[in-house]
């Protein structure tokens, strides 16, 4: 979406802001960092270029904030100090790990149903899409395409969202065993 000049607000709640930027800079540069900083090529000038063109190449529209127990106003007033700054207008939030939100119930599956809620609510009040990666509880077949059955917390948080997505594994057709096992979205 940034690279469709779409500002974007992602929150890493999953994963390091190192191992984020070593998956975008991987995905967009095609730059493999662990094999950068093991030849010794990457220092500070090569991150800078790195860098300069991962932002050219998304248009400035990628906002970053990693960490857990983000509550909501701190979501609210992160879209509005991008705005202040930058200028920019988010139109999309991608919280990787909606669990990882502020943990008020002190339960994983009591958090993930209430911050589902509060998405809902930093949705309207700040008038973006609110995307939620959620996790899913084990049982889920191999193939299976609708893990939504099985996201943690249930029916609670799918109510909650705007729109959901599912998938599990992703097939390659031409490795496929039985391809009458599920529909194959490619």
């Amino acid at each position: 979406n940034a690279k469709m000049d779409v500002p974007v607000l992602y929150l890493s709640m999953e994963m390091s802001s190192r191992q984020f930027y070593d998956r975008i800079f991987n995905k967009e540069l095609k730059v493999d960092f662990d094999q950068e900083r093991l030849s010794g090529r990457l220092n500070k000038d090569t991150y800078q270029g790195y860098s300069n063109r991962l932002k050219l190449i998304l248009k400035e529209n990628l906002f970053v904030v990693t960490g857990t127990n983000i509550s909501r106003e701190e979501i609210i007033n992160t879209i509005s100090t991008i705005k202040s700054k930058t200028g920019k207008v988010i139109k999309l939030v991608v919280a990787d790990g909606i669990t990882q939100m502020l943990d008020s119930q002190n339960s994983e599956i009591l958090s993930t149903i209430t911050n589902s809620g509060v998405a809902k609510e930093i949705a309207k009040e700040a008038n973006v899409a609110f995307l939620g990666l959620l996790h899913v509880s084990g049982g889920i077949g191999k193939y299976q395409r609708d893990t939504s059955k099985n996201v943690r917390g249930g029916q609670k948080v799918i109510a909650n969202m705007d729109a959901i997505f599912c998938t599990s594994l992703l097939i390659d057709p031409t490795t496929l065993d039985n391809p009458n096992d599920d529909v194959l979205y490619l």
